[in-house]
């Protein structure tokens, strides 16, 4: 007997914007670029969304089942999909990812298809299905979306997506500052359905804390590897609002490697590793793009304190689960605090020689540099990373 066959809709962003076969959005094209910039061998949505529908459906939709199964404890194996969703969620500088909605017998799973386009997209679309398994299965963090497959579909005249399906975070959303009142320092702000939040001060201080411990929870403190290239306004990292502590997911890994070309060789490197790890991590948690495409912002220094205890959280952590040795962590406490202002401040000028000439992240940063320095030393000196 042939399976049932769902019910196919596709959307914008959501049921409010259906996409038919033959309307004017199914014949509009994709832009190359969050800017709208287009190009005369675009995709167009009813392209994007056929293809999509190729490549979920393959094999009686064996990856979405299978997605299905691994993310929804009670889902019916043997129930057929009645109904599968498409919307169309936003436009980035690498993916044009996609929602799908999956029914079976009454149990609804929600799932994420990051479809590339562009050269540079397709790299790093080979890097994340690559690199998001191995972080998993390696820290068990419970923090990256799981990869369930990855594809490939092939337009008319040669045209290529590259796709992979994942784990969507439901109750999720991107967050990024927004200028406040005059002569106040950036908000965070969350991008719900229902409308912006900015976040009060205790959630901010929380939202700070987790990003820096996933970021830290990921570090090899014995390689200096860490995960590189995230950005907050690309929307790497998203929020679910709990009250006071808000819930952080990281949803790509574009790069994974260490800041310095040499590998430790003994604990004086592997502490320089990890102090460019600190002052990586507290100066670019606080970069973003006002509204996350507006022109360059940083946080109040005040999250620095918050990022240097999510730090600490992740390391004592790795302590406890036996994957760094208490001395290198007591070694690692008294070598950071004993550095000095200067010493921060040239590895913040380390770190911002690496972005080219006139670019405006590196020009921010090259202005905050003494003053960051100055407000880390301050926190380390007071024993901003706790024994565990």
């Amino acid at each position: 007997m042939t399976p049932a066959w769902p019910v196919v809709r596709f959307f914008l962003a959501d049921r409010r914007h259906p996409v038919l076969p033959g309307d004017t959005n199914w014949r509009r094209c994709l832009p190359l670029d969050r800017h709208g910039t287009s190009a005369a061998d675009a995709v167009r949505h009813g392209e994007y969304f056929e293809a999509l529908a190729r490549f979920l459906s393959r094999d009686n939709w064996r990856a979405v089942r299978r997605a299905a199964a691994a993310l929804v404890s009670d889902w019916p194996s043997d129930a057929p999909f009645s109904d599968i969703e498409i919307f169309l969620e936003k436009h980035g500088a690498f993916y044009h990812p996609a929602r799908v909605v999956a029914t079976a017998a009454g149990h609804r799973v929600e799932l994420v298809v990051n479809v590339a386009l562009s050269p540079e997209g397709i790299g790093l679309l080979a890097a994340e299905v690559e690199w998001i398994p191995r972080l998993i299965q390696r820290f068990d963090l419970r923090c990256l979306p799981e990869v369930f497959e990855r594809g490939a579909e092939v337009l008319s005249g040669h045209r290529r997506l590259e796709l992979f399906l994942g784990q969507w975070f439901s109750g999720f959303h991107e967050f990024h500052l927004e200028e406040a009142d005059t002569g106040r320092p950036p908000v965070p702000v969350v991008w719900r359905p229902s409308g912006p939040l900015r976040l009060s001060e205790g959630q901010s201080r929380a939202l700070y804390r987790h990003a820096a411990a996933i970021l830290a929870g990921y570090y090899d403190v014995f390689s200096g590897e860490q995960i590189l290239d995230w950005h907050h306004a690309a929307g790497d990292f998203i929020v679910r609002l709990d009250g006071e502590t808000p819930a952080l997911k990281l949803v790509t890994v574009r790069r994974y490697g260490a800041l310095l070309r040499d590998p430790p060789g003994d604990l004086a490197s592997a502490l320089l590793h990890l102090s460019l790890f600190l002052a990586h991590t507290t100066l670019w948690l606080r970069l973003d793009r006002h509204r996350g495409v507006g022109d360059p912002i940083m946080a109040d220094p005040a999250v620095v304190g918050p990022v240097l205890e999510g730090v600490g959280d992740a390391l004592a952590r790795k302590v406890d689960r036996g994957e760094m040795p208490a001395a290198m962590h007591d070694a690692a406490a008294a070598y950071l605090r004993a550095l000095s202002p200067r010493d921060l401040l040239d590895l913040i000028h380390a770190l911002s020689t690496r972005r080219p000439a006139g670019d405006p992240t590196r020009r921010i940063i090259e202005a905050a540099a003494a003053a960051h320095a100055n407000h880390l030393h301050a926190l380390l000196a007071e024993g901003g990373l706790c024994r565990p």
